[in-house]
């Protein structure tokens, strides 16, 4: 207390000089106008944020990400993002380039990825690693009508001649499954020769330069291959139909909580066909250029591949349908060649997401 009832607070207190900073422990008041500023400063982004998430919303209808290999069956899907088709469907599609369906199976498995193509052997052979996640067929791609070869060089001569030769395989059981398919209509397996794993984009270059006799080669690579003049094919896949077949798969956790994603990237798939088919020198172009293929290298091709339309693959899709029989046959052949066991789990076909792409109009 100062004099009698006069509080010390109440006291007049000399001013700081200009420049001398507050007492210790004393706050500096924040100005009343900068805080108000602040405060709309980061009411405004928070409203820019939620209007700018609710125009993608109101955008699109739903999202989502595909990868996509240089081959016909995959390049569909790349189409439909180059030409807009998946905007048009409110579809925010995402093609990932990668440089080997091999890539797909290990973004897969290691959860890069929820949905992808890969064939029946890809999709057994995920399977068989991890079966929580074991990929569901939602869409038949296509089906290889001879698009698939095992070439020789011209010292090979045939099938026979490969016994004892380095042979070039992709790294997966895609490459040894039609390699052995080839062989044992010579009476050989896989044990008669040395199977080299290699890119397919190298196996052009190692079949010219004599550093492997033989390789097992899928489109574009096979066309690559035979366009040199070294190599000349003795096995396709028009000797095993229906058991090289190109599935989108799609993880179970994926079909159950965004469905209807899945659903219109099927109505997509079409689109991007039906697209091609009224222009189909620019289609072929563009599908090309995907491959390193010519457009008339890409129509032949596109003539060992089966495609079957969207509105005819209900009944191949159906639990118990055509291409639940052709898995279990591939698993069936996987397992006689030694590359998968026979207790391995079976990926389950599911027509729900095709159902719902065909009510799309």
């Amino acid at each position: 207390m100062g004099r009698m009832g006069t509080p010390i607070s109440a006291k007049r207190r000399p001013s700081s000089a200009a420049g001398e900073r507050p007492a210790a422990g004393r706050p500096e008041r924040f100005p009343v106008g900068l805080l108000a500023v602040a405060l709309v400063a980061a009411l405004g982004l928070a409203l820019s944020g939620f209007l700018n998430r609710a125009l993608r919303q109101a955008r699109y209808a739903a999202a989502i990400t595909v990868p996509v290999a240089p081959s016909p069956g995959y390049a569909y899907l790349q189409l439909a993002e180059r030409k807009g088709l998946a905007h048009a469907r409110r579809l925010a599609l995402v093609a990932v380039p990668v440089r080997d369906p091999q890539e797909i199976v290990r973004g897969y498995l290691e959860g890069r990825f929820a949905i992808a193509p890969l064939t029946t052997v890809e999709a057994l052979q995920i399977c068989r690693l991890q079966p929580k996640r074991c990929p569901r067929p939602v869409l038949i791609l296509e089906e290889s009508r001879g698009a698939d070869k095992v070439v020789v060089r011209p010292s090979a001569v045939n099938l026979e001649g490969l016994r004892g030769q380095k042979v070039a395989v992709v790294p997966s059981s895609l490459g040894p499954f039609l390699l052995g398919r080839a062989l044992a209509t010579a009476g050989m397996s896989l044990g008669d020769v040395t199977m080299v794993p290699a890119p397919p984009d190298a196996m052009a270059r190692l079949l010219h330069r004599g550093e492997v006799e033989g390789a097992a080669l899928y489109v574009p690579y096979s066309e690559h291959a035979t366009r040199l003049g070294t190599s000349q094919v003795v096995f396709d896949s028009t000797q095993i139909p229906g058991e090289i077949t190109v599935v989108l798969a799609a993880d179970p956790q994926l079909l159950r909580s965004q469905p209807e994603a899945v659903a219109w990237l099927l109505r997509v798939w079409q689109d991007a066909h039906d697209w091609a088919g009224r222009h189909r020198q620019e289609a072929a172009e563009l599908l090309g250029e995907n491959q390193n293929l010519s457009a008339s290298a890409m129509r032949r091709a596109e003539a060992g591949l089966l495609v079957v339309p969207l509105s005819d693959q209900l009944p191949l899709l159906r639990p118990g349908g055509r291409l639940q029989a052709q898995i279990l046959q591939v698993r069936r052949q996987l397992t006689m060649l030694g590359l998968l066991p026979a207790a391995s789990p079976l990926p389950a076909v599911d027509d729900g997401p095709l159902i719902r792409a065909l009510a799309i109009r």
